[in-house]
């Protein structure tokens, strides 16, 4: 026969599993083998959240992730509402606004700023200068150089990114009017 299909368990394991679907619990049973009925699972999380009883220790430890924790990149834990404030109270404490590294005005002379940024961000040296005096600004970013050369009486801007850690310098030479910023990322 071509409409033949073999069964590979046997007659009392068919009839168990059928017995299991047939007497489907109403509601979850501990230790129970038989299904639930969906009107029983909907039930029975519709108490848990009535009742309140849907708590923290309902999770498993691993699945929870508390303040303590902070949060992680996973889909498999779930964070508190703690964890999550505390995670943007950092994230917002932690934009910065423009830190001044150095700052002349209407002196004809030279200025230089220097350190270690603490964050990721940009170094902006902003200056007036004279390019008949030889007036220029260097930033130099972990031995990196960028120079800008003034064009007589206007304003310059020179924009670095920097790393978090790395070493800069800022020369500006000949300039009457100067502005080092450092701004990090947020």
């Amino acid at each position: 026969m071509a409409n033949e299909y073999t069964l590979s368990n046997s007659a009392a394991v068919i009839d168990s599993a059928i017995t299991r679907v047939v007497s489907a619990d109403s509601t979850p049973t501990a230790d129970s083998d038989n299904m639930v009925t969906s009107s029983g699972v909907k039930g029975a999380i519709d108490e848990l959240a009535s009742s309140g009883t849907l708590t923290l220790n309902s999770f498993t430890p691993t699945t929870v992730e508390t303040s303590n924790d902070g949060l992680t990149a996973t889909d498999s834990s779930i964070p508190t509402s703690k964890a999550v404030a505390d995670h943007v109270t950092s994230s917002v404490s932690t934009m910065k606004s423009w830190v001044t590294v150095a700052l002349q005005t209407n002196q004809l002379n030279n200025q230089t700023g220097s350190g270690t940024a603490t964050s990721d961000g940009f170094l902006i040296a902003t200056a007036q200068g004279r390019v008949s005096e030889g007036g220029h600004m260097t930033i130099t970013v972990a031995g990196r150089s960028f120079k800008s050369t003034y064009f007589n009486g206007m304003f310059q801007s020179v924009t670095v990114p920097i790393k978090q850690g790395e070493s800069y310098s800022v020369v500006v030479r000949y300039s009457s009017n100067t502005l080092i910023l450092f701004r990090p990322l947020f």
